[in-house]
This record gives C-alpha cells, structure tokens and sequence, in this order.
C-alpha cells in the first residue's frame, strides 16, 4: 500500500519537517506535492463551509482534524470516494490557511486524483474557489524574477493555448523535448499569438546542475516534482500567493465609480439556428475592444 506524506502531518511542525526532507525518506521521496492555489469568502470561517459541505454532500463521512497553530489553520481532510466494490476508498488532502488571508493552499501528495479534486472543488464555488495565475505573470514575475535570481531555467513541456485569434478553437498542447530553453519557449508562444496553460520548468544554479523541477498552471495549480523544495516555495509557491494578494489587494482597494453601463448588442441574422447565434455573438465579441 503507498505511502503518503498527508498521512504523518499530525502538526504545523511536521509539515515544515517532512516537506524539507521527504526526498530522502524511501517511501515518500517518489510522490509528487500539487498544491492549489484557492480564494475562499471572508464571511464564512473554513470549519463551518466544510461541515456544512460534508453534510451535504458526504452524508457526513468527510472526516477532518484541525491543526490549528499561531497564525495558521491546517486541516486534514478524508474524502471518500464512491467505489462499487469497498467501502474504504478515499483521498486525502491538507487545507493550510494564513488566518487573516482570504487565500488558502490545498495540498495533497495522493496521486491520480485530479478529477476528484475538481469535483471537490467544483462543490465548494463560490464560497471557495480557484484562483487564476495569467500567463503574463508565470512569464514576468516567476520566470524572469528566477532568471534575475542568475538561475538557468529550460522546459520539458508546454500546453499553449490561442485566444481570441483566427481559429475558432483554443489550440492546446504542444511538447516541447527536454531540455528547451524558456527563452525560446517565450519566443514561440510570442511569434504564435499564444500563451502558457501549463507547463514543466527545470530550474538550474550557476554550476548547471539542476535544483528543482516543477509544474505550473494557470488554474492555480502547482506541483512539486523534485530537488529543491527551499527553491520552490520561494520562487514558486510563495511568489504566486504573494501575487495573488497584490492583485487582491488591487481590486479591494479600487476607487468605486459611477460609470454609465455601455451594453454590447447583438442583432442576429438568423434567429433559429443556436449554433448559428453562438458564433455571430462570439466573432462580436471578438470585435469589441
């Protein structure tokens, strides 16, 4: 049976410990850490939207442990997962919250889970949701602020994605081989009109030897694969949340303003034809600067 880190973090201490040194422990240094980034409604505390979730949803089988120390909440949580055969299935996850941030991280190290979690999450809008990290700032603040830092970074995977462009359809996923350097990545994406999804970074000090390998999104998500987790939640991690509350914090403190409401209007040329009506509202908007 595997082995997961979720299941020894029992404090705020143990979280520190294990996440510093699990490579080195034989039956947790293969598992990955994904982390997402989340936005949660100040009104409500975190315990009381999970209880009531649980509830709801769970028929009261959503077990959770609360750690709570100095100025962080941690909480444990035990999803169980509908299974045809046993009882017993579930996945784990840690809630870690800055008590007085409306931004909160949901880690887990269960791997294949991916669609568990969204649907997760997707119960939880809009009293907890996602946040989104734009590709402008994966670029500008994460990428060249490690560059300044004098570290080398190459990718091994992009999935780029067009906007607005000439094609009807986002274009997703391009593999890139080992090895490529993000400059010429930027390069392609900029001369394609495109921008980053997702994608794999390796990060390299100045002797060449590389230090940490990661997985980012726009969606928020982020993952941990190896090497350096010191360098990772520096430059990663905590540079992401830190951007998010710069962007918060923008939007809060925004000056109120009375502007007249300028409603975009559409005339449709033919008005039964839904799949007809979908493309002549999307080719306005498209118009519309």
């Amino acid at each position: 049976m595997k082995d997961h880190i979720i299941d020894h973090i029992k404090s705020y201490k143990d979280l520190r410990n294990l996440l510093n040194s699990y490579k080195t422990i034989p039956g947790l240094k293969s598992n990955e850490l994904t982390y997402y980034i989340l936005f949660i409604n100040q009104k409500y505390k975190l315990i009381d939207i999970l209880e009531s979730f649980g509830k709801r949803y769970y028929n009261g089988k959503l077990n959770f442990d609360i750690i709570s120390e100095d100025s962080k909440n941690i909480i444990n949580i035990k999803i169980p997962v509908r299974d045809p055969v046993r009882e017993d299935v579930y996945f784990k996850c840690i809630f870690i919250q800055e008590k007085e941030s409306p931004f909160l991280l949901l880690l887990t190290d269960f791997s294949k889970v991916k669609k568990l979690l969204d649907q997760f999450l997707d119960r939880l809008y809009p009293l907890i949701r996602s946040v989104s990290i734009s590709s402008k700032q994966i670029i500008t603040e994460i990428i060249n602020n490690l560059i300044e830092e004098g570290y080398t970074i190459t990718s091994s995977m992009v999935s780029e994605k067009k906007w607005w462009g000439e094609e009807e359809k986002m274009k997703a996923s391009l593999d890139y081989p080992t090895g490529i350097p993000i400059s010429e990545v930027i390069e392609y994406l900029n001369k394609k009109n495109a921008f980053i999804n997702s994608l794999i970074i390796n990060i390299y000090n100045q002797q060449q030897l590389r230090i940490c390998k990661l997985f980012i999104s726009r969606r928020g998500v982020i993952k941990y694969i190896d090497g350096s987790f010191d360098v990772f939640e520096k430059f990663i991690l905590n540079k992401s949340l830190s951007l998010m509350e710069e962007s918060y914090n923008i939007l809060n403190n925004r000056e109120q303003k009375n502007d007249k409401i300028k409603p975009i209007i559409v005339e449709f040329k033919i008005k039964n034809d839904p799949k007809t009506m979908i493309n002549e509202f999307v080719n306005n908007l498209r118009q519309n600067k």
